[in-house]
């Protein structure tokens, strides 16, 4: 498994998305059958069917509730079906790697793979888009949501309380006390530890890597100034852009680093521009102006097809206005932006 092949994984799903999605149940199928699919007959045990039934109901449900979002131009830019597919590529990418050095005779997905990539399917669950304003705020939304399908499934009262407790650990507050904790012990997928720093891993993988990582961050951006976020701006600039690789792509499992995700931040955070501030802007208002019109594209000719008739509404209409902005704004030298708080 290498950074080349995940990244192709990734691709794929960004090239169908949104007008050939093909659906967030399928994506999670396609990652299931990926690391050997879910054991049948006398080898599925009772837990494994609770959370197979669970999980097979919360990949429906994400799904359908995003297309609703959708229809009513309300889905968000980045804290979408497409991140929740990403993350599920990218997790079952890290699960593969880990199992090469020790456990590459496993041919179906034990209990633990599938309780991450259940709790990666429900991360984001109900995402109204925007970042907290109080700690664990929207992932306890989530929680809300998931908790309910996951009791009428039979799910074990110890993997609900898991799974709930790692979703309200992939805020980005927690994410470096998880890996400083994780660290101090040698790595075993069955420690809980280890899996909550697994998940959070997946959940950025893909935005740290160059290309898709851009795209990603002007997705998000988009997100951010849509809610009000007052960074958002900063997101695109190269000041945004490091801080994040500094500080909330961590990659600390033996899998991330088999796969080369420390040494991708590296060599990402060793680039020095010549002119940081002219460079790095140019380079921030053309992904920005580039990608916003080849998102406009896709979203009307995505409303076309699930609702014939359809017609953009007024937010979707403004969009244009606000990326065109926020390409000047990026144009601007990157000391007139808001600084890193």
């Amino acid at each position: 498994m290498s950074v080349d092949n995940v990244t192709r994984a990734l691709q794929r799903l960004l090239d169908v998305w949104p007008t050939q999605w093909p659906g967030l149940p399928f994506v999670f199928e396609s990652c299931l059958l990926t690391l050997g699919g879910v054991p049948t007959g006398h080898l599925m045990t009772p837990r494994m069917a609770a959370l197979q039934g669970a999980g097979r109901q919360l990949a429906g449900q994400a799904e359908h509730m995003g297309r609703q979002m959708a229809q009513q131009d309300s889905e968000p830019r980045y804290h979408n079906r497409l991140h929740t597919g990403l993350a599920l590529v990218s997790l079952t990418a890290l699960l593969a790697a880990q199992r090469e050095p020790g456990d590459g005779k496993a041919t179906t997905v034990s209990e633990i793979e599938y309780r991450l990539l259940l709790t990666m399917l429900s991360h984001d669950m109900g995402h109204p888009g925007g970042r907290n304003v109080f700690l664990e705020e929207i992932e306890k939304k989530s929680v809300a949501l998931v908790q309910p399908v996951l009791m009428s499934n039979g799910v074990s009262e110890g993997d609900r309380e898991w799974i709930c407790w790692a979703i309200l650990q992939t805020d980005p507050r927690h994410v470096a006390s998880a890996h400083a904790q994780a660290i101090q012990r040698p790595f075993q997928i069955e420690d809980d530890g280890w899996q909550c720093v697994l998940v959070q891993e997946a959940d950025v993988l893909a935005s740290a890597l160059p290309g898709i990582g851009d795209f990603l961050t002007t997705c998000l951006a988009d997100e951010w100034a849509f809610s009000g976020v007052a960074l958002a701006n900063h997101l695109l600039s190269r000041a945004g852009r490091d801080a994040f690789l500094r500080n909330g792509a961590l990659f600390s499992s033996p899998a991330s680093h088999q796969i080369g995700m420390p040494a991708f931040i590296a060599a990402q955070l060793a680039e020095s521009p010549s002119a940081p501030g002219a460079r790095w802007s140019h380079r921030a208002a053309h992904r920005c102006s580039i990608g916003r019109e080849r998102r406009n594209n896709w979203y009307i000719r995505y409303i076309s097809q699930v609702a014939p008739g359809a017609r953009p509404t007024k937010a979707s209409q403004r969009q244009p206005g606000r990326a065109a902005q926020r390409a000047k704004n990026a144009s601007a030298p990157l000391s007139s932006r808001p600084s890193t708080p």
